[in-house]
């Protein structure tokens, strides 16, 4: 590179200028354990609604909500890329992530009448 090449190169701008924020833990922040999320939206914001879910009893489910998260559609679908390049960065070390099979319940039987 010569020197007007250079002095050229130390006066642009990358293009996406990215600052450096310092993380900072609340004293009063709770930590939780997940294992189910549902996500809701509307025109304004999406919903992601995250809980335990546990067997009560053989083949019946229950869902403890233990925190709501609600943000606007343009911070969710940076969190989704954000998300997705985590998860593929993972995937590259640790081999592919395995896809969590639907609840299987049964179905009840139709109730008859006389």
């Amino acid at each position: 590179m010569n020197e007007d090449e250079k002095q050229h190169a130390e006066t642009e701008l990358p293009e996406q200028v990215v600052r450096a924020v310092i993380r900072k833990s609340s004293p009063g922040r709770t930590n939780v354990y997940v294992n189910s999320a549902v996500v809701l939206s509307n025109q304004w914001d999406i919903q992601f609604y995250f809980g335990f879910m546990y067997e009560t009893e053989p083949g019946k489910f229950e869902t403890v909500d233990q925190v709501m998260v609600v943000m606007n559609l343009e911070h969710a679908l940076a969190f989704s890329k954000a998300l997705q390049r985590t998860i593929q960065s993972y995937e590259k070390t640790q081999g592919k992530i395995r896809e969590i099979k639907p609840i299987e319940t049964p179905k009840e039987k139709p109730v008859v009448t006389p």
